[in-house]
């Protein structure tokens, strides 16, 4: 005769005990059925929570239309005043205008520019 462990013994049932079940193999195992409800509420419920999370931070930072203030006029103004003072030559004024030029194509798409004496508040504002 074979020598059976107790942990065969405990979950193999012969299959003359479920006589009237249509089983493939000879034995019945009898164990633990998986997870329970609560887990797997659980489980679904972190997954969808982190799915929201991941698409709202992507959404947010690559897609969402971002308000942009740009001071232009106090920044034409400060450098008019300091042409007119002799302290700017033509050179350094052209490179200032460039400079307010490189700063307004270097935005990215999904923010608009807008004038900075147009905002009140909570706005970020660019100065050149």
């Amino acid at each position: 005769m074979e020598k059976k462990s107790k942990i065969t013994e405990m979950i193999a049932v012969p299959i003359e005990e479920y006589e009237d079940r249509p089983f493939q193999s000879d034995r019945v195992v009898i164990g633990r059925r998986g997870p329970g409800w609560i887990v797997t509420v659980l489980i679904a419920v972190i997954m969808s929570a982190s799915a929201s999370a991941a698409s709202v931070y992507i959404y947010d930072g690559h897609y969402a239309q971002k308000v942009v203030a740009i001071d232009v006029k106090g920044y034409i103004g400060d450098i008019r005043d300091l042409y007119m003072a002799g302290k700017l030559t033509d050179d350094q004024l052209k490179e200032r205008m460039d400079r307010l030029e490189a700063v307004v194509n270097a935005m990215p798409s999904n923010e608009v520019a807008i004038m900075g004496d147009a905002v009140l508040h909570n706005a970020k504002i660019l100065k050149p």
